[in-house]
């Protein structure tokens, strides 16, 4: 995902080569907020769906508070997280996705984990 100005969505196709069963991955930003200090957010609760055959990932634009960790996670904690934890949460939270999607999370994972830039407002 890349910051943009009038960044809504994205999509990508796992398989590229697969017409019938191109295993689309679509990002879509739910909320966007002005300004500087904001992060891609996964979106709660629904941050994973599954759509007429699409994986749709959620994210908000905006600045990142304390309870955007789980709530297992936020013991101790007095900074909100970063884009490169909060990218890890998203990770961890695609296991919420659709069984048909699973033998490709390692792909999306990798997406996200390669193409998220910190916001810069």
């Amino acid at each position: 995902m890349r910051t943009s100005d009038h960044l809504r969505e994205y999509a990508f196709r796992l398989r590229l080569d697969d017409d019938p069963d191109p295993m689309r991955v679509r990002f879509e930003l739910a909320e966007k907020t002005e300004g500087k200090g904001c992060l891609f957010v996964p979106g709660a609760p629904d941050f994973v769906e599954e759509r007429d055959d699409e994986l749709v990932l959620r994210f908000e634009y905006r600045p990142a508070a304390l309870d955007d960790r789980p709530e297992d996670q936020r013991d101790g904690k007095t900074t909100p997280p970063d884009q490169s934890e909060l990218i890890r949460i998203a990770v961890q939270r695609l296991r919420q996705a659709p069984t048909r999607w699973n033998a490709e999370l390692p792909r999306i994972a990798a997406y996200l984990l390669t193409n998220a830039e910190p916001g810069d407002g």
